[in-house]
């Protein structure tokens, strides 16, 4: 199935009527002017078409590493990456590297601190793979505008359900990792029934220092935030 995708795309694609296997709004709902790329409006479907492409060409499922972006509050500065999203990012690398098969990374965070930065969390994470730790662009995936640790998750989630995957592990610091694997003690649950009225799927901590997500189909339903809906 995933071949006949492929060729039906390229076919599509060389005839001018579609540029991508799968369009971004099948799995990402929020307004496209909602994440900027330092000034200019973030191109979802260019920036994802190289790994979607690679995915509906494989015959086997690929592991997936979700890496959250991270946003300092305390700090009225733009910075074009946190080096705290810079540590995520190298302890999954280091962690996919570590096994066999296709990996891929998605990389969830919008523009979300201070609130009119320019710079876009995971399209930022992206050039930080590809440049600094020499990842393929096409085994990264980008979900721009989550701007909590619960859309990271609900985003994230709509894009594996999207593509027929039933889980992905959550590669993150150690505390924001506790925070992921324990959600009944910490806030995460408590935030996700507020922010979301539900949970958005099972979190279960893993040997490997990760966190295996588990998404619900109730990710697809849409949030009452403008910008991250």
């Amino acid at each position: 199935m995933k071949l006949i995708i492929l060729v039906l795309t390229m076919l599509l694609s060389e005839l001018g009527i579609c540029e991508t296997p799968l369009p971004s709004a099948d799995y990402a709902y929020a307004p496209k002017e909602a994440a900027q790329d330092r000034g200019s409006e973030l191109d979802l479907d260019r920036e994802n078409l190289a790994a979607l492409e690679y995915f509906f060409s494989l015959q086997k499922e690929p592991r997936f590493y979700i890496v959250p972006g991270y946003s300092d509050k305390k700090n009225p500065n733009y910075l074009t990456l946190h080096e705290i999203s810079k540590k995520r990012l190298r302890i999954a690398e280091k962690m996919a590297s570590r096994k066999k098969g296709v990996n891929f990374f998605i990389l969830s965070g919008g523009n979300v601190w201070p609130e009119d930065t320019p710079y876009n969390e995971a399209l930022e994470m992206k050039r930080f793979l590809i440049e600094e730790l020499g990842v393929e662009e096409r085994r990264i995936l980008i979900e721009p505008y989550a701007r909590s640790s619960i859309t990271n998750l609900r985003n994230v989630g709509r894009l594996l359900l999207t593509l027929g995957a039933k889980r992905a592990r959550i590669v993150t610091t150690w505390a924001h990792r506790l925070y992921f694997s324990f959600p009944q003690i910490s806030s995460l649950y408590i935030r996700s029934w507020r922010m979301l009225g539900y949970v958005p799927g099972k979190l279960r901590l893993q040997f490997n220092r990760s966190v295996m997500f588990l998404p619900r189909t109730k990710v697809f339903r849409r949030g009452s935030s403008a910008l991250d809906p």
